[in-house]
């Protein structure tokens, strides 16, 4: 297109000249419009991975209130359905969540908050009064932070990592992932130009495939999983909303509703996840006391790292002899971590089952 246009205004020109001329023009036009022309990415991956980094990497806090709603039948024709509220706040790799979950279908746990300090990973059960503390998130706290914001970056993680939202900031983690990347095509999806990427999927014989929207600054607007050998995926995320956050005179799109859906031999998962417009804000002031939990309501303290229980009594902490890896009887599978519809379940049945059941062993 480029090149009709040129080409039209030199009439003049030799044949010769003229292909220069029309050379040099096509290489300065990305130059010449910055960020707001997409040619210069298509089809780059060094440039669509540089510029899809550049958001959450812009990101230095952030608050939110979001709301969950998920439908869940498993391999027998049992539905679950599941509404739930998570109040989440982070700055740097510290964060804490606050998560609620509710189903007219089976009992729900009570509120759990789980929080990294900078140190420790905690996760508190408010029912049970009972802190669990470890220097390793995915053990203290299977769903980690997972929220709607990290949702669109989750295809990031590989197996064995453990998803939390200040690694989807982490660039050496984007350039690893995309050392194995294989670039597809740009394809239009309803005048929004997409730069199709496939990257190694992180269960055998399968693969992630993204889409980074140039209208939307490379944000990851699509991603789903596949079998090699089929072109229909099993799972599937995606941004239909987003704000858009002035961050020092230049654009952070930050995803404000998401709907995913999972498909497999044990069921099928579906449901939204949505932030409220009103309750999110981006690189404010955050007192750091909010990512330590307070012990003032909790009866139970159980250190995984150290695999020791204490009891709190009136405020004083006392030992209680547990068996040699009593918290490591059910250690968390990437599976769990990494199947988008167990993940998801971060307020939804799935996932407390699991914590409960680990818990109570």
């Amino acid at each position: 297109m480029y090149r009709t246009v040129f080409g039209a205004c030199l009439p003049s020109a030799t044949a010769k000249s003229k292909a220069v001329i029309l050379s040099i023009m096509t290489l300065l036009l990305p130059v010449v419009s910055g960020s707001r022309c997409p040619c210069r990415a298509a089809g780059n991956l060094d440039e669509i991975r540089l510029r899809a980094f550049r958001l959450p990497a812009m990101i230095d806090t952030i608050e939110f209130t979001s709301s969950t709603s998920s439908k869940n039948r498993d391999e027998s024709g049992v539905s679950v359905n599941v509404k739930g509220v998570m109040k989440y706040v982070a700055k740097d790799s510290r964060y804490r969540s606050e998560t609620e979950a509710k189903s007219a279908d089976t009992q729900m746990p009570g509120p759990t908050i789980a929080a990294f300090n900078g140190e420790v990973h905690q996760i508190l059960d408010e029912n049970k009064q009972t802190l669990t503390l470890s220097q390793i998130p995915h053990i203290v706290n299977p769903t980690s932070e997972f929220n709607p914001i990290a949702l669109p970056y989750s295809w990031l993680f590989t197996r064995g990592d453990a998803f939390v939202w200040s690694e989807v900031k982490d660039e050496k983690k984007w350039q690893h992932r995309f050392s194995g990347a294989r670039f597809v095509e740009t394809r239009d999806v309803e005048g929004d130009l997409r730069e199709i990427v496939d990257f190694p999927g992180i269960f055998d014989k399968t693969t992630t495939r993204v889409e980074f929207s140039q209208t939307l600054h490379y944000l990851p607007v699509r991603w789903s999983h596949r079998w090699n050998e089929s072109e229909q995926p099993f799972s599937v995320v995606e941004v239909v909303e987003h704000q858009d956050i002035d961050v020092d005179g230049s654009p952070c799109l930050v995803p404000i509703h998401i709907i995913y859906y999972q498909e497999d031999d044990t069921g099928r998962s579906s449901g939204d996840i949505m932030i409220n417009p009103g309750s999110l804000r981006v690189n404010h002031s955050v007192n750091d006391e909010v990512f330590t939990i307070s012990q003032n309501r909790v009866k139970y303290i159980n250190n995984i790292d150290e695999e020791q229980a204490s009891l709190v009594i009136r405020g004083d902490r006392q030992s209680v002899g547990i068996e040699p890896n009593f918290f490591r009887k059910r250690p968390v599978s990437w599976l769990l971590v990494s199947n988008i519809g167990i993940i998801l379940l971060l307020v939804t049945l799935l996932v407390f089952r699991h914590y409960r059941t680990g818990h109570n062993s």
